[in-house]
């Protein structure tokens, strides 16, 4: 599946983005200066950087002081209805980002400059009729339906039309999760995001659903929890509880557990959390490296959780396949700890399984 693609000159496909397609070597480097874009763009050394108009922060309800796009500085097709920002890179070249909302905008932006009208019928009866599938952004009811306009020391030379596909009715995928056991996966969901609607998070397993929602226990970490719902129609509750140690280095409380109770290998420094669902119990733990999953694994008299692909991970790339990031050693902004979430699973307090929970994001 593409997350998005770019069209030109009456349809011709200018590029593609698949849903993952950088998850190894993002091009994308985020560094937060503009509030909307905050990512610049590094091709073989070749920077390019973007900046949001001070309106279409106003369209996404976004409040900052940061400088806004100048651009008084271009010629303008007044039948825009709201300039997104730019895009610039050396030698003079600036992709012009705005919104056309219709096919008729679209006609009347290619006539000003001069350019090939970029999209196909097929493209145009979906811009009219079912913006929604195709739009990168939205406020209420109002689709913002993004194109660009390639200059040229100062000359526009393309019209381009960036069609972003959701992934499940108006959410686009934040990241996406898989648990894996014995080398194969047995859970599989995302986490979804989209503006003016709750988040959403589901999975999926051989014979179950599951949506995770807010719990409201007051953990302080995990105050969430996991409803699943099976194939022959029962339900069962999955509940969190956050450890002593997690609390303590990520929000400063003292309070909380170290599941002492439980068979912990040594060489395990952080023991994250537990769960509980049916007469399934999982210790959560801070996987360091995929050698020190070995040495877990053997010491529990288990399988490992990955597979050829996920091992590759684990040893070339662990950042990509990151949970979260915290702050458990102390040492401030830039030292955090990227956490590898692997689990123990016991039943009648005996161990029956190591599992591996990967998250990937699509926007890397």
């Amino acid at each position: 599946m593409n997350r998005e693609e770019v069209y030109v000159n009456n349809g011709e496909l200018w590029k593609k983005v698949g849903l993952f397609e950088h998850m190894q070597n993002s091009p994308y480097i985020e560094d937060r200066v503009d509030p909307v874009f905050t990512a610049y763009k590094d091709v073989d050394g070749v920077i390019k950087k973007y900046i949001s108009t001070k309106e279409f922060r106003e369209y996404l309800n976004i409040n900052s002081k940061a400088p806004g796009a100048f651009m008084e500085a271009f010629d303008l097709c007044p039948s825009v209805p709201l300039w997104a920002g730019i895009g610039a890179k050396k030698g003079g070249f600036y992709d012009l980002y705005f919104n056309c909302r219709n096919s008729n905008i679209l006609k009347e932006v290619a006539e000003y400059y001069n350019l090939p009208y970029p999209i196909s019928e097929e493209m145009s009866e979906i811009l009219d009729n079912t913006p929604e599938k195709i739009s990168a952004f939205n406020r209420d009811e109002d689709e913002f339906i993004l194109c660009s306009l390639r200059l040229e020391q100062g000359n526009p030379t393309l019209l381009k039309f960036h069609a972003v596909y959701k992934d499940k009715g108006k959410y686009f995928i934040f990241n996406r999760g898989r648990v894996f056991e014995n080398g194969k996966v047995i859970e599989e969901g995302a986490f979804y995001k989209a503006r003016n609607l709750p988040n959403l998070y589901t999975s999926e397993g051989n014979n179950f659903t599951a949506v995770y929602q807010s719990s409201y226990r007051n953990d302080g970490i995990l105050d969430f929890e996991g409803i699943f719902t099976y194939a022959d129609g029962s339900t069962a509750v999955k509940t969190y509880e956050s450890s002593k140690e997690a609390r303590y280095a990520v929000a400063n409380a003292i309070s909380g557990s170290s599941f002492p109770e439980y068979n912990k290998y040594e060489e395990i420094n952080w023991w994250l959390a537990k769960s509980v669902l049916k007469d399934e119990i999982e210790l959560y733990f801070h996987v360091t490296s995929k050698e020190m999953l070995d040495r877990t694994c053997k010491y529990y008299g288990l399988p490992v959780p990955y597979d050829t692909e996920l091992a590759e991970f684990l040893v070339e790339n662990p950042h990509a396949i990151r949970f979260k990031s915290y702050d458990l050693e102390k040492k401030g902004p830039g030292n955090f700890v990227e956490i590898l979430l692997a689990s123990v699973v016991f039943k009648d307090n005996t161990p029956t399984a190591i599992r591996f929970y990967e998250t990937m994001r699509p926007h890397e």
